[in-house]
Order: C-alpha cells, then structure tokens, then sequence
C-alpha cells in the first residue's frame, strides 16, 4: 500500500506509518474495526485526520524525517531499560501478579536480559557523549 501511495502521490512514509499506527492503536482497543460502536466512529476517523494532520505540518516546517527516525530510535533505546525494569519488578510481584507470577528460569532470563539493555544503554550514553 505505502508504494502505491508514493507512486501516486509523493507522501512521505512516516506519514503512513503515524496512520497506521493510529489504526493499530484503535484496534487494540476497539478489537475490530467492524465491532467500533458508531458512537466512536467519529472519534476513530477524527483520530486518523489529526495525525495526517500533524504529520503533514512536520513535513513542511522542514523537519528531516531520517533524523527524526534516528532521534526516536535512541529515545526508545533509552526508554528500553527503564520499562524493562518497571515490568520485571511488576511480573516478579507475587502481589501483583498472583498465580501468574514469573518462575525462576523466566526471571534469571529477564533480569540477564534487562541488564544487558541497561549495558547497551549505557554503551550508547558512552559513545554518544565523547
């Protein structure tokens, strides 16, 4: 689909993927475009328009859209181990979680796992910053 566009009409493809993202998030809250009640379909498309919206606006203040790929990839590369952390501490919780609490061998692999994007993290920090 995103070629198709882009052979028609020059849109650039974060634009589609900021809709279908948007189309995505619904559906995980709605579970089915069929099954969104009419009441929210406004809401749905109102949604849709919104980002089209803004994501045209980015395109012509002159944002660079490779450079904004990159600035969101170490964000979400710095965010990684802080929720890694968060969800760790919350599937460790006998009191959070009940029966479904994490075994022993899930828990070695998360905490070996989180530590290892806490190192990456860092070694980002490290590089980046000399």
């Amino acid at each position: 689909m995103a070629a198709a566009l882009n052979l028609v009409i020059p849109v650039p493809i974060w634009l589609i993927v900021v809709i279908v993202s948007v189309i995505t998030a619904a559906l995980q809250i709605w579970g089915s475009y069929t099954l969104i009640p009419p009441s929210e379909v406004k809401a749905f498309a109102v949604a849709i328009a919104v980002c089209t919206v803004v994501a045209m606006c980015l395109n012509f203040i002159g944002l660079n859209p490779m450079k904004a790929l990159v600035w969101a990839s170490v964000v979400q590369g710095l965010s990684t181990p802080l929720l890694m952390l968060l969800i760790m501490r919350i599937t460790t919780s006998r009191k959070v979680m009940g029966q479904w609490v994490n075994t022993r061998p899930l828990n070695l692999l998360g905490w070996i796992t989180t530590a290892a994007i806490f190192a990456a993290s860092l070694g980002l920090l490290v590089t980046w910053l000399k």
